[in-house]
């Protein structure tokens, strides 16, 4: 069984990719086109990424996220678009759809990824066998659970922060993370985007292995039956 782990980064998405019994790889692929033409072969792909998303309010998903994570990390979540603002092209025209659809503005976080939440839905609306194999995951929200249901007690991108994260990969998936850096392209993406991988490809083994958990615990579906939820 083939797992991958997909977080977004600087030029495109980066990847950690393991078959069972082996030990992980990294890929990095420039456009989301690219990313799901060379997964193919995948059998679990979970990716930071929101997927369902709703018509007219908030996600229960981002609203639970927000407090297992309470204190520290909450603000890592941020709340995903409905779905009439993924046609807009600038920050204030999907500010204004949002707010005529569920009466909340946009956050600007949420519209600098809305790019990539616009093709990942699109790729998977257009492939139902490929939307089979692909989960929403939240970093966050994996590393809370994979500590023992604590969120982190420090920003990715601080220096406690990245030890306390690989301190939780190296326990699972050995001492691979300054070896797969090292095979990452200068400028693709950043070490905490590898570590965010690992998140996603933990949550992928538990998927594999039928021990996952989803926030909400019983989630709704949105319009074109994707559930609105976060894996872990």
């Amino acid at each position: 069984m083939r797992l991958l782990g997909v977080d977004g980064c600087r030029v495109g998405w980066l990847a950690v990719l393991r078959t069972v019994g082996t030990d992980p790889e990294v890929k990095w692929f420039r456009s989301t086109e690219e990313l799901f033409a060379g997964i193919n072969d995948a059998d679990i792909v979970a990716i930071d990424i929101p997927i369902g998303l709703s018509d007219n309010g908030s996600r229960l998903a981002d609203m639970e996220a927000r407090r297992l994570l309470a204190p520290t990390r909450s603000s890592s979540v941020f709340p995903a678009p409905v779905r009439a603002a993924l046609e807009a092209s600038s920050w204030e025209e999907a500010s204004d759809l949002s707010a005529a659809a569920c009466g909340k503005r946009l956050s600007r976080q949420s519209f600098e990824i809305m790019w990539r939440i616009r093709e990942v839905d699109g790729a998977l609306r257009a492939n139902t066998e490929l939307s089979s194999r692909v989960r929403e995951i939240h970093p966050e929200v994996c590393f809370y659970f994979w500590n023992g249901r604590r969120p982190m007690a420090h920003a990715k991108r601080t220096p406690e922060g990245l030890a306390e994260r690989r301190a939780l990969i190296e326990s699972e998936f050995g001492p691979v993370l300054n070896e797969l850096w090292r095979s990452v392209p200068r400028g693709v993406a950043a070490m905490d985007d590898l570590a965010d991988a690992f998140a996603a490809l933990w949550t992928a083994n538990r998927i594999a292995s039928g021990s996952a958990l989803t926030v909400p615990a019983a989630p709704p579906c949105d319009r074109f039956g994707f559930p609105m939820q976060i894996v872990a």
